[in-house]
Parts: C-alpha cells; structure tokens; sequence
C-alpha cells in the first residue's frame, strides 16, 4: 500500500496486480512524498524493469549496457501520483515467469542524494 500520510520524503511503485495472467490489467503508477511545504524542484526518478541480471530504464526501456534513462519532476508539497505505464491488458503468454521486478529511486537535482529509500516491486506473469 502507499505510505499514507506522507511524512517521508519517498517513492513508492504501485501495480493492481502481482500475478498477471492473460486480460490482467497491467499499470505501473508511482507516488512522490514531499513531506516539506515547499515544492521541490528538478528531482530524479529512476525506475528500472529487471528481469534476471538484465536491466530496462524507463520511459524509454534503454538498456542499462548502454545508458540510463530518467523522469524529471519538481514535486508539489504532499503525494504527487505519476503513471509510468498507462494501463493495458495484458496479453496471453506461453510461459510463466517469475521475479520480475520494477525498481524506483528518487534522487536530488545534482543527481549526489538519493531522496528516501529505494522501492522494488516484484511480480510474475503466466499460469
């Protein structure tokens, strides 16, 4: 669940299912805590798909052998709510796989800090 109230700066990654199967919804949302009354400007938000020792940037799914890719935000006081994936149905597939995950941090704008925890969500897909 998300952290509520917001009493620490944190990022928490949110799916409305850990198991898909065929025609599951599938949505990646992430929830920013600013706990301070000032907006905070030009933060970082990395989240990374991970599938075995492989590694996917979000938005634009680049492999981490060759960069790192990021959301830029500035963050309004309270709980700001992002999509990272818009929702879909997920389609039919062949196998099942497991421990497979999504991995979020949030840093400061030079990028040196890293602003709360770092939020890993796992999930399956198959029968």
């Amino acid at each position: 669940p998300v952290p509520d109230p917001c009493f620490n700066p944190s990022v928490h990654l949110e799916m409305p299912d850990k198991h898909l199967l065929a025609n599951d919804l599938f949505a990646l949302d992430a929830h920013l805590c600013n706990s301070s009354d000032k907006e905070q400007y030009n933060h970082h938000l990395f989240v990374a798909f991970s599938a075995g020792e492989n590694y996917w940037f979000l938005p634009s799914w680049l492999e981490s052998e060759i960069g790192f890719d990021e959301f830029t935000y500035s963050i309004p006081p309270g709980e700001y709510s992002i999509p990272i994936i818009r929702e879909f149905t997920w389609p039919g597939v062949t196998q099942s796989i497991t421990g497979l995950s999504f991995i979020a941090a949030l840093l400061d704008p030079t990028l040196t800090d890293m602003v709360g925890d770092i939020h890993i969500v796992t999930f399956d897909i198959g029968e």
